[in-house]
C-alpha cells in the first residue's frame, strides 16, 4: 500500500485533486480479509497478522467496508477457519477506536473526517449460515452467485434455480439493518463453462437489482476486455437502469484493460470499487493457483485514479468558471467545489487501445 499512500496523501494536499476526489467520491470496498488470503494457508497468515492487517487498513486506507472473511467450510478453505472470531474482534476495534485523537497525535490528520469502515461477512446462500450471521449480529452481509451455473455447482453445490431461491434469505425484515452486496461472478468468462453472453449477464442483474444495495461485477478469470465491459454497461444503462448499485471486482490479467473499464465506469458514474492490500486471492475452488490473476490492489487503483483525475481538465483553482460563472468558494485556501453541471463542462477521460 506505500504507493497508495503516497498518491492519496498527494490527492488531499492538492485543492484541485482534493475537490475532484470528493465529486468523484469512490466508494473502496476492502476485500484483503476474504478475497486477499483465500489462496493463503494458515501458516501464511495466522490471526495476529490478520488483525494487524486490519489495523494498517482502517489507519492508511480508510475504506468505508470492509470484508472479514467468509462463513464458508474450513474444510473448502482452512483460512476462513477463524472469521467468526476475526469479525468480533475487528467489530470491537471499529467500535472502540478514536481514530480522530490518534490521528492528531501523529500528525496524520489534516481537518478531514475519520471514516469508520462498514464491516461484512461472506455468507454462503444457506439457511443455516444465514442464521448463524444473523445469532452473530452481522448487519452487512456478502453473498456470491454466479452468471455460470457450472461455477455455481462447482462452488455452491447449488443449482441455478437453488441460489436464487435461497437468496430470499437475505432480504432484510421488519426493523433490520444492514448492507446487503451481491457478488455476481464470472463477467464475463467462466473458468469452467468460458465465455458468457453479454445479454445473459445483464439480465441476470436485472434479477437481482431489487433485493440487493449493491451488485458487484466479479471478473474471475480476469479476462474482462473494456469493448465487452462496455457493451455490457451500455446495454445495462439503455434499460433505463441507474448505474448507482453496481460494483466492480477485478482481477488483473492485462493493466491497460483495467484501466480503460475503471475509467469508463467512472465517467458512467460508478464509483464502488473492490480493492485489496494483496495482489493474491481469487477463486482457488474452481481455478489452480497459478492460472489465478491478482487483485486489484490500492496501488494500481490510486494510481489509475490518480492519472485519470489529472486528465480531468479543470482549470487550476481560481475566481470564475466555465462561462464566467464564479466557483463556490469553501474556505480561505481558495478550494473550489465541483457541480455536475461545471464537471461536464470538460473532457475527462483518455481510453487507450494499445
Amino acid at each position: 500500500m506505500k504507493k497508495a499512500k503516497i498518491f492519496k496523501n498527494h490527492i488531499l494536499n492538492s485543492d484541485r485533486l482534493s475537490a475532484i476526489y470528493n465529486f468523484i467520491n469512490p466508494i473502496l470496498f476492502d476485500v484483503t480479509l476474504r478475497d486477499g488470503i483465500q489462496t493463503m494457508s494458515v501458516d501464511e497468515m495466522p490471526y495476529e497478522r490478520k488483525i494487524n492487517v486490519f489495523r494498517n487498513i482502517v489507519k492508511y486506507m480508510e475504506p468505508k467496508k470492509i470484508e472479514i472473511g467468509s462463513f464458508v467450510s474450513p474444510k473448502i478453505l482452512p483460512i476462513m477457519n477463524d472469521t467468526d472470531k476475526l469479525y468480533n474482534e475487528c467489530l470491537q476495534l471499529v467500535e472502540n477506536m478514536e481514530p480522530i485523537e490518534e490521528l492528531k497525535e501523529s500528525g496524520e490528520l489534516i481537518n478531514r473526517e475519520v471514516v469508520v469502515p462498514d464491516l461484512y461477512v461472506l455468507v454462503p446462500p444457506s439457511k443455516t449460515m444465514v442464521e448463524k450471521a444473523k445469532r452473530m449480529g452481522v448487519k452487512n452481509i456478502s453473498v456470491m452467485s454466479s452468471v455460470s451455473e457450472g461455477f455455481l455447482k462447482a462452488n455452491t453445490n447449488m443449482n441455478m434455480i437453488t441460489t436464487k431461491k435461497n437468496m430470499n434469505l437475505f432480504r432484510l425484515e421488519g426493523n433490520e439493518t444492514g448492507g446487503r452486496k451481491l457478488y455476481l461472478s464470472c463477467i464475463n468468462e467462466c473458468p469452467i463453462m468460458g465465455v458468457m453472453p453479454n445479454t445473459l449477464i445483464v439480465n441476470e442483474i436485472k434479477h437481482y437489482l431489487s433485493s440487493f444495495d449493491e451488485i458487484c461485477l466479479s471478473d474471475t478469470c480476469g479476462s474482462l476486455t473494456y469493448r465487452n465491459y462496455k457493451e455490457i454497461l451500455d446495454n445495462y444503462i439503455s434499460l433505463g437502469l441507474n448505474t448507482s448499485k453496481i460494483s466492480l471486482h477485478l482481477h488483473v490479467m492485462d493493466i491497460m484493460q483495467v484501466n480503460n473499464i475503471i475509467r469508463y465506469s467512472l465517467n458512467k458514474g460508478i464509483r464502488k470499487f473492490d480493492v485489496s492490500a494483496f495482489q493474491g486471492g481469487g477463486c482457488s475452488v474452481t481455478m489452480k493457483k497459478g492460472s489465478i490473476n491478482s487483485n486489484l490492489t490500492y496501488d494500481l487503483f490510486y494510481e489509475i485514479l490518480i492519472n485519470y483525475m489529472n486528465d480531468c481538465k479543470f482549470p487550476s483553482p481560481g475566481p470564475r468558471g466555465p462561462n464566467n460563472k464564479r466557483r463556490k468558494r469553501i474556505n480561505k485556501k481558495n478550494k473550489f467545489k465541483i457541480d455536475k453541471e461545471y464537471f461536464d463542462n470538460f473532457p475527462r477521460f483518455n481510453l487507450n487501445f494499445a
